[in-house]
C-alpha cells in the first residue's frame, strides 16, 4: 500500500477491479462516517494486509485526510469494500 498520496480519482489509480456501484456505495458511506470510524476500519484492514508495514502506516496516519483513508480502503480492494459496507452500510 502506498503511504504517499496523489490526488487522482480512485478508479483511475486502483490496482483492483472494483464494481462501479460497489465503489460508489463505499465512497457514499465513507463520506458520512466520522474520520475515527474510517481510521478504525482502515487499521483493522491494514493489520490484516501486512504486519511488517503496520508500524509505518500507523505513524503516517496522523497526516492522512479523510479522502486519503477512503483511497486506502480502495487500495485494499473490493473484499474490504464488502466488509466496509456490511459494517457501516
Amino acid at each position: 500500500m502506498r503511504i504517499t498520496r496523489s490526488h487522482t480519482y480512485i478508479k483511475e489509480s486502483s490496482k483492483h477491479r472494483w464494481d462501479e456501484k460497489k465503489l460508489a456505495r463505499v465512497v457514499e458511506i465513507a463520506e458520512a462516517l466520522r474520520r475515527s470510524e474510517l481510521v478504525s476500519f482502515w487499521l483493522e484492514e491494514a493489520a490484516k494486509e501486512s504486519e511488517r508495514s503496520f508500524d509505518a502506516w500507523f505513524h503516517a496516519l496522523q497526516n492522512f485526510s479523510k479522502q486519503d483513508i477512503i483511497d486506502i480502503i480502495n487500495e485494499i480492494g473490493p473484499e474490504a469494500g464488502e466488509r466496509f459496507i456490511k459494517r457501516f452500510g
